[in-house]
């Protein structure tokens, strides 16, 4: 599987109305009809889950694939909410979107091991770095419920 994460597209970010498309955006939505239709069904982008931008954006669909499925149900077992579907755009790459808002009941336990394995320190008021730490740790996670701990089909 190829598993890419992005988190400042049009797609996801929180302050799109006041930023202008490029950047990151250009690259994935410049990139993502061929690399779906070189990797085909192993290609997956993954990212915060923002409402408004969800539902015109994206086609709700679960994946087909066992090994991914058991990694969205053991995050959702860690009260993660996961959505899942295919981003509107060329080449229709799947996405697998983390709500951050339900990753606050482990705010104070993913900021002391941010802390633990960095050494930085991130405000409370940085709402963009906490947003990305709880972002980093809610799609990564451990390794026993997370994507990166999921088994890889030979």
């Amino acid at each position: 599987y190829v598993v890419q994460l992005f988190y400042k597209t049009s797609l996801l970010s929180k302050e799109q109305n006041s930023v202008s498309v490029g950047g990151i955006n250009t690259v994935i939505r410049s990139k993502a009809a061929v690399t779906t239709s070189e990797l085909g069904e192993n290609y997956y982008l993954i990212g915060p889950y923002v409402e408004d931008k969800m539902r015109f954006e994206v086609e709700l669909d679960e994946p087909d694939d066992f090994y991914i499925r058991a990694a969205i149900q053991a995050m959702r077992d860690r009260g993660i909410r996961v959505v899942t579907g295919r981003w509107l755009i060329e080449g229709s790459p799947k996405v697998l979107l983390f709500d951050l808002a339900t990753t606050g009941a482990r705010y104070v336990e993913w900021m002391r091991d941010f802390w633990e394995v960095t050494h930085i320190s991130v405000p409370d008021t940085d709402k963009e770095s906490v947003n990305a730490v709880m972002f980093g740790d809610s799609s990564v996670g451990s390794s026993e419920s997370s994507l990166v701990g999921t088994p890889v089909r030979k």
